[in-house]
């Protein structure tokens, strides 16, 4: 795993706020500073994560640092080539992801959806989402890691 002076800390969710303050929505940070984290940046990959912004498409439905952690680990272990094959683990790393979530987050009606988590008040999103990025991108780096995907 390498290393980027650029990014900001992850010791705690200032750096996810700075990050949050250039326009970007949860998915997007995921996989803007894990992709810097893997030394392998791609505006693309970030951009396309714009259809999961607001709870996929602005609808409210599911987390956004649960889909762009998922997405994440998919960019790092999944198929991107007609040479590649997905990780042999990829499912059980996914698995282990959304289990640590709904343990760790959903309500307690068992909801991962943003409108849920953000429970009807916009401004929880100043306190809540940089807390749910930061911890869910350090766990799929962790998955990441443990299962041997990156070092």
């Amino acid at each position: 795993m390498g290393s980027n002076s650029a990014i900001p800390s992850l010791k705690n969710e200032r750096g996810c706020r700075i990050i949050s303050q250039k326009g970007y929505y949860c998915s997007q940070m995921i996989m803007n500073l894990g992709q810097r984290m893997l030394d392998n940046p791609n505006e693309g990959a970030v951009r396309a994560m714009c259809g999961l912004n607001g709870g996929v498409g602005f609808q409210g439905d599911i987390c956004g640092a649960l889909t762009g952690a998922c997405c994440l680990i998919g960019y790092a272990a999944g198929k991107g080539s007609d040479e590649e094959m997905d990780s042999d683990e990829l499912g059980a790393m996914m698995e282990e992801l959304y289990n640590w979530f709904v343990e760790s987050h959903s309500t307690n009606q068992g909801s991962c959806n943003c409108r849920d988590l953000l429970d009807g008040n916009l401004m929880n999103k100043v306190t809540l989402c940089p807390v749910l990025v930061e911890e869910s991108l350090n766990k799929a780096m962790g998955i990441l890691t443990e299962h041997e995907v990156v070092e």
